[in-house]
């Protein structure tokens, strides 16, 4: 309860940062900036610090973003995971993705149970999974959280209930 009164009290009483920048000319040709009004004899010159605006975000950025989230969606997909697919899933693109790969698992025979855990045991999510959690495990200064989720992933990696 006190938690829950505390984090409402934060977003009641928070307000957003603002700063005031002047940038200034001074007699000897030397730029600074404060945060107060430029002294007299000194010549403001506009600054060119501003806030980011949707237009402004680096493309190339958001573009790698794009291809690392399009890459994660195909992985869920080819291990045929379609839970973590959909979670991932941001555009309509991957939506598609996802109802083809379905579409395709329906036409195909079904595989037993024990087929399925066996695919996922051999795939490379879990030898992956499998490392990161001996090495976690090997760690000398070991978190037991970190630990417990790794042992999780693995779990969920290979396919063991």
């Amino acid at each position: 309860m006190p938690a829950l009164l505390l984090a409402s009290l934060l977003i009641i009483f928070s307000t957003a940062a603002h700063a005031q920048v002047y940038k200034c000319k001074n007699a000897e040709n030397q730029i600074i900036y404060s945060d107060t009004p430029c002294l007299p004899g000194s010549q403001e010159i506009a600054t060119d610090i501003g806030t980011l605006q949707p237009g402004n975000a680096d493309p190339d950025a958001a573009a790698g973003i794009m291809r690392q989230l399009d890459a994660a969606v195909k992985s869920a997909i080819a291990a045929n995971d379609m839970t973590r697919a959909n979670a991932l899933a941001t555009t309509e693109k991957h939506r598609e993705w996802i109802t083809a790969a379905i579409r395709e698992q329906a036409q195909q025979p079904g595989k037993s149970p024990a087929e399925l855990q066996a695919q996922k045991a051999s795939s490379s999510e879990c030898a992956t999974a499998k490392r990161n959690l001996e090495a976690e495990a090997n760690a000398r200064a070991s978190n037991p959280e970190v630990l417990s989720a790794r042992k999780s992933l693995m779990y969920a990696a290979c396919g063991i209930v």
